[in-house]
């Protein structure tokens, strides 16, 4: 497959697979309806709020996918990893809810934490640095171009995953958390579907179905930006400290262990050493925030 095949069924998979299993965990729980008539009365702000989630979701991957052409690729990942701490300084101002403050050693752990992900990026032999010639070099301002990219992607992508848990506030009356988490999910990953389509019509992409892998597409789409993105807007609806999203960090962990049990990528001690930082740092803002019973208010 193509790139561009990939991301188009991946898009379709999302967006359709969102909204039909919004629609039958509404239908089934009886809060359809319901539903319905609050999307009717939603101020202004809230379809703002999720018309600019749906192009966030787009934008964000464009934007890394491009920075990987233009710059190091160790060096955009670990830009583009960086979002969560965007995340965890947005999301108090973003949702409505009230959340206990963050304090200036729980934002230095998730800076650890960040450094965590920069060992287990740079320790990947593949990840040239570009200084083995030890020379010094004109300023590349295409590289550094890249970079910003990639800082824009980072900070694209915290705006989609918070304006996800802002939308889905508006529908607390439901009493339903995962159901205001799934029509969330399913209006943003439509709208993003939309825009997607739209951007590669006016590139002029064409998509050939022949050799698609269906189930890869079917899992990335679904699985992962579907349930997965739920499950994290849930945790988010429900979390203590906007610290949750540092727990995202696990992932770039898991990815070098995915890609080892497939032999595509070899155990060193780097994924060690920072897969340790970003357990512990997990483990301390994990404890910090359950020491809190409820939500501070802030001064």
């Amino acid at each position: 497959m193509t790139s561009t095949q990939m991301i188009m069924i991946v898009y379709i998979f999302s967006g359709l697979g969102a909204l039909i299993l919004t629609l039958h965990y509404l239908w089934i729980g009886k809060n359809l309806s319901r539903a319905i008539d609050i999307a009717k009365n939603l101020p202004q702000n809230a379809y703002l709020t999720i018309l600019v989630s749906g192009i966030a979701g787009v934008m964000c991957h464009a934007a890394f996918i491009i920075a990987l052409t233009m710059a190091n690729k160790g060096g955009v990942s670990l830009i583009y990893e960086s979002w969560p701490i965007i995340a965890v300084v947005a999301t108090p101002f973003m949702m409505k809810r009230q959340w206990k403050e963050v304090n200036l050693r729980e934002f230095m752990v998730s800076l650890v934490a960040l450094m965590g992900v920069a060992i287990i990026i740079l320790s990947d032999k593949a990840v040239s640095l570009g200084l083995e010639d030890h020379t010094v070099k004109e300023t590349d301002y295409y590289s550094l171009g890249g970079y910003i990219l990639a800082f824009a992607g980072a900070y694209l992508c915290a705006i989609h995953v918070v304006t996800k848990g802002v939308f889905s506030e508006y529908f607390k009356e439901m009493n339903d958390d995962f159901g205001s988490t799934f029509i969330s999910e399913a209006i943003s990953r439509m709208l993003s579907l939309v825009f997607m389509v739209a951007g590669l019509s006016f590139f002029s992409h064409n998509v050939s179905f022949i050799d698609i892998n269906w189930f890869s597409t079917f899992f990335i789409g679904f699985i992962v930006f579907v349930v997965g993105g739920a499950l994290y807007t849930y945790s988010l609806l429900n979390a203590k400290s906007p610290t949750v999203h540092i727990l995202y960090y696990f992932v770039p962990v898991f990815a070098v262990v995915w890609l080892w049990v497939m032999r595509e990528a070899e155990i060193n001690a780097g994924l060690f050493i920072g897969g340790a930082i970003v357990l512990a740092c997990n483990v301390y803002l994990f404890y910090t925030s359950q020491k809190v019973e409820a939500p501070q208010k802030k001064l």
